[in-house]
């Protein structure tokens, strides 16, 4: 008897061993699930996150690199199997490349009827006339213009995902062709459909962290303008398209230009389209978002672009280049916003950053005498011996501003009182320069040297980082 339950225990644990791999083995894997104000910050794949606005389930791409785009020996391949199909059609998808990705949250499905019909309920909006199958609460909302899309995601606190978000949600990071895999399966996908479905109906079409629908059912908005050349000079890392999109012309009657139109990025094909090639997760389409008469201005009320095959779904914000996160935190260093520093050191800047005169967040909190910032900087183990471009260091551009205050911190903290800039100027010299009495006597009895050296005129003034 014994024997027999240790038998039927071992048998137990096996089960329980294989059902645990076999879900951390299912797209996106077996995961966590979160119903917090904000994204949790310990995510991992696998991991949902209940968008707390409108109940969506939030699935995470960690962050990383993925192959972005296709070659063109991939090229090739595709315009081999359709012959009726041009290689050219689809050199808007080249070159493939490497692309970095800060880790985002994105929606496990599209962005339902029912909860399109709810945000309008609250935001006091009209849901857009339905399509010829009309509306069914499961299905993808479709017929919405790209402004819509984007006013619902800012109201669930989120965006639009980036081009490369979304593609990175759909392909993972071996460069597949479809989020399943590499051979298609039209049981997979929502394609040559009168309709759309409901979301979620093809399960065996997940991609690598989970997402659905993502291959055909709608085709979605993306946060990106489109230009077909944008590949070729993308960033690297969390790019967030150009900045601004093609434009076509739309003939009127008489064949003169009636308006013209600027693209938006849309992803994913559609249940209109019935090749495989149209919704492979690198195909690119841009969608007419903007409309103006010819030579006007472009007026961003005048929307256009209602598709009955065009939906989105949502992501957290695309994350910062470390280049857009540094300017930043010297922004918010020279403004004096210690809440903002802070934020930013959370998420990762680095704390020794330069523009590109070399000048730190330490010297233009010292320029603009911001105490509690510096003090920030200082806890987190901030350089104040270093100079900028000029060697101006950060005691020096404080007592050049008379900020005593400021000039008592840094040189409790270990400032250098006698050290030179390029032009021969110590603190002491620039005190003196401007007449800053006070910060002369404190620097006279803590250690500077007061030396006969011939003044300039006038101090140079910091340059603030524009670009």
């Amino acid at each position: 008897m014994r024997a027999r339950r240790g038998v039927l225990l071992a048998i137990a644990v096996m089960l329980q061993v294989v059902s645990v791999l076999w879900a951390a083995d299912k797209p996106g894997g077996a995961g966590r699930v979160f119903r917090t104000a904000q994204p949790p910050a310990s995510a991992q794949r696998g991991d949902i996150w209940i968008s707390p606005k409108d109940g969506a389930e939030m699935v995470y791409v960690p962050a990383g690199e993925f192959i972005m785009g296709s070659s063109d020996e991939q090229i090739r391949a595709i315009a081999d199997r359709s012959p009726d199909v041009s290689a050219n059609r689809f050199a808007d998808q080249k070159p493939a490349r490497s692309v970095s990705l800060d880790g985002f949250w994105i929606y496990k499905h599209e962005v339902t009827v029912a909860e399109y019909q709810q945000f309008c309920k609250q935001t006091g909006r009209t849901t857009p006339d339905p399509p010829i199958w009309g509306w069914k609460d499961d299905h993808p909302i479709v017929r919405v213009a790209w402004s819509e899309a984007a006013a619902y995601a800012a109201w669930a606190g989120l965006s639009l995902p980036t081009e490369a978000q979304w593609e990175k949600a759909a392909r993972g990071g071996d460069g597949r062709c479809y989020p399943w895999g590499n051979e298609w399966d039209v049981k997979r996908a929502v394609i040559g459909s009168p309709t759309t479905q409901s979301v979620g109906s093809r399960q065996l079409g997940a991609s690598p962290y989970g997402c659905l629908d993502m291959a055909g059912n709608a085709c979605e908005w993306c946060l990106d303008w489109y230009r077909e050349d944008y590949y070729a000079d993308a960033p690297g890392v969390n790019p967030k398209g150009p900045q601004t999109g093609d434009w076509s012309f739309v003939l009127g009657k008489d064949s003169t230009v009636s308006y013209t139109v600027a693209d938006k990025v849309a992803r994913g094909g559609s249940f209109q389209r019935s090749a495989p090639h149209d919704v492979r997760c690198d195909r690119r389409y841009g969608r007419g978002v903007y409309a103006r008469p010819d030579g006007a201005a472009l007026d961003p009320a005048a929307s256009r672009g209602r598709y009955d095959d065009v939906g989105f779904r949502c992501a957290t914000a695309a994350g910062e280049s470390k280049d857009e996160l540094a300017f930043r935190f010297l922004q918010a260093a020279y403004d004096g916003d210690t809440k903002e520093v802070a934020r930013l050191l959370g998420e990762g800047v680095a704390l020794d950053a330069r523009d590109k005169h070399e000048l730190s967040a330490p010297m233009f909190a010292s320029w603009q005498g911001h105490a509690d910032v510096l003090r920030l900087l200082l806890a987190r183990g901030a350089d104040i011996r270093s100079g900028d471009e000029r060697g101006r260091t950060p005691v020096l551009y404080a007592a050049t501003r008379g900020h005593i205050g400021i000039v008592t911190i840094l040189v409790e903290n270990g400032a250098d009182v006698n050290a030179r800039d390029k032009d021969g100027m110590t603190a002491l010299l620039c005190a003196k320069s401007r007449k800053q009495k006070d910060v002369v006597a404190y620097l006279l009895a803590h250690g500077a040297r007061d030396e006969d050296l011939p003044v300039p005129a006038t101090i140079p003034a910091i340059v603030f980082p524009t670009d």
